[in-house]
């Protein structure tokens, strides 16, 4: 049988090992190795940011997850990739073959590349800004927001849109949300936590007139005092 080994359990890893499952079955061996007992699922991280939502509600268990799926699941970290000899190394010394490797390790971002943000910048790319971000929010008295996304460069082997930035969604997701909670803060005069129901709200929201907006938000804040 043969064996394939991938490197990384983010969003990257997942998603082949899915891919995998679905077009082959279990007719290889599939081994997952990641430093990490969690993976991020980063889609739900505005639920974190602006509805204060635990991190553990954006956390998926590995192990389980993966070994009821008929895969190997090796809580590690490779410090060795040896191609020829189609072995990896992890730190513990073990040593770990393969017949295909895919190599999905993720990215690690560098904020600190951004004059300012350290002290004035804000994300939901991962678990610590989530929760810094919903602080603020809390707190916010008003001001001017930007938002917006790093621009990149893309291969030419997929047929696919170009893009300006890796993920042109979530820049409005966020702009959309933030509007709707500043809107919730104003009309219901504290700084409530913004339920989730809500939040999906703020689609059809921002389409509605002014005095439908703010007949809305007083509705909703009744019920929820």
């Amino acid at each position: 049988m043969k064996k394939v080994v991938i490197l990384g359990a983010g969003f990257a890893g997942l998603h082949i090992f899915y891919k995998i499952r679905h077009l082959i079955g279990k007719k290889i061996e599939v081994t997952v190795v990641d430093s990490r007992s969690h993976s991020l699922l980063k889609p739900s991280l505005p639920e974190v940011s602006f509805e204060g939502a635990p991190v553990s509600h954006s956390l998926i268990e590995l192990k389980h997850t993966l070994e009821n799926r008929g895969a190997k699941f090796v809580q590690n970290e490779v410090i060795n990739i040896d191609a020829p000899k189609n072995e990896l190394t992890l730190k513990n010394g073990e040593m770990l073959g393969y017949d295909y490797i895919f190599l999905a390790p993720g990215a690690i971002k560098d904020y600190d590349a951004i004059k300012g943000f350290k002290e004035f910048g804000y994300s939901v790319c991962d678990e610590l800004q989530a929760q810094k971000l919903w602080k603020k929010v809390q707190s916010f008295e008003g001001g001017k927001i930007i938002t917006g996304a790093a621009k990149s460069s893309w291969g030419t082997r997929v047929d696919a849109p170009k893009l300006l930035a890796p993920c042109e969604g979530p820049i409005g997701e966020i702009m959309f949300m933030l509007d709707f909670t500043s809107h919730m803060t104003k009309v219901c005069n504290v700084p409530k936590i913004i339920r989730l129901r809500f939040l999906l709200l703020a689609r059809y929201f921002l389409k509605m007139s002014a005095i439908r907006q703010e007949m809305l938000l007083e509705k909703l804040c009744k019920k929820e005092a």
